[in-house]
């Protein structure tokens, strides 16, 4: 008879396979820096930022973080991940289970904490603007968010239909609605325009892309993070649209040498996304 590892060496051992997984990134990345440098290569990003140790750091802890919630949220789901009987895991305590809107919340609080872990080792001044003013900042993140939403305009019709099964990213958008249906719209806006927004462009355009680009030139760099932006919200069929929004925000964060263009943009376009899914709660 096959033997089936108890819940809780799953939970040790996928924390281990998080604290590997970044380095899949980071050790490539450090040899690539070498080889550079040896080449009299200049960096692709030299003011302040992170490092590459900072870059594992920060996605280790968030990876381990979510599968810990995953753990105690959906313990059956990470049965199935595994291959595993679920009736192994339906003795772990589960923290609100059966509320996506609740670990929607669970899951802003771990992004968030991802945060705490990584900010110290920078000056706050990166999470604002050194090259832009704050007006310029905030207007070139607006006229990026009208060009990604034209963009996102245009592959609509390609997409399936928004209360199709098949609906990309179907269960976020329940989770979105069951949380402002039940809580607030604005607890909704809170999570998803100003929380989310901060903690990705700090851990993607912050911390991915600077301590890539350290050693690495700075085009390969936004186009790395930019794939690690979009493939991390689970979406093959929103993927270019993602991976572009992440491309702009780099790029915003480069010219304006700090993250607050790239923070508009994302609020802007996740507080849209939320005022589009009111909206459509009141008139359907």
């Amino acid at each position: 008879m096959e033997s089936v590892a108890p819940p809780l060496t799953l939970l040790l051992v996928s924390i281990a396979a998080a604290l590997l997984l970044p380095l899949l990134l980071v050790v490539p990345a450090h040899l690539r820096g070498r080889a550079r440098a040896r080449a009299g290569l200049e960096p692709g990003w030299s003011g302040p930022g992170w490092e590459l140790w900072h870059l594992w750091l920060a996605f280790a802890f968030l990876i381990a973080a979510e599968i810990v919630l995953f753990y105690f949220l959906q313990p059956d789901a990470l049965a199935r991940l595994f291959g595993r009987d679920e009736a192994a895991f339906r003795g772990v305590e589960t923290i609100m289970r059966d509320d996506p809107s609740r670990q929607l919340l669970w899951s802003a609080i771990a992004v968030s904490a991802t945060l705490v872990v990584v900010l110290p080792f920078v000056p706050l001044r990166l999470l604002w603007t050194r090259h832009w003013s704050v007006a310029l900042s905030i207007g070139a993140g607006v006229v990026a968010f009208l060009i990604v939403r034209l963009l996102t305009l245009l592959i609509v019709p390609a997409l399936p239909s928004f209360g199709s099964e098949d609906h990309p990213q179907r269960d976020l958008t329940e989770s979105f609605g069951i949380l402002t249906s039940e809580h607030s719209l604005w607890l909704t806006v809170v999570v998803a325009a100003v929380l989310a927004p901060i903690a990705e462009e700090v851990l993607f355009r912050g911390v991915a892309l600077t301590g890539l680009a350290r050693k690495i030139s700075f085009g390969w760099a936004n186009a790395i993070q930019a794939a690690l932006f979009a493939t991390l919200h689970l979406s093959a069929t929103l993927f270019p649209v993602f991976f572009l929004m992440g491309l702009i925000a780099g790029e915003l964060m480069r010219r304006s040498g700090g993250l607050l263009a790239p923070i508009a943009l994302h609020a802007l376009n996740n507080g849209a996304a939320v005022f589009a899914l009111w909206w459509l709660m009141r008139t359907g």
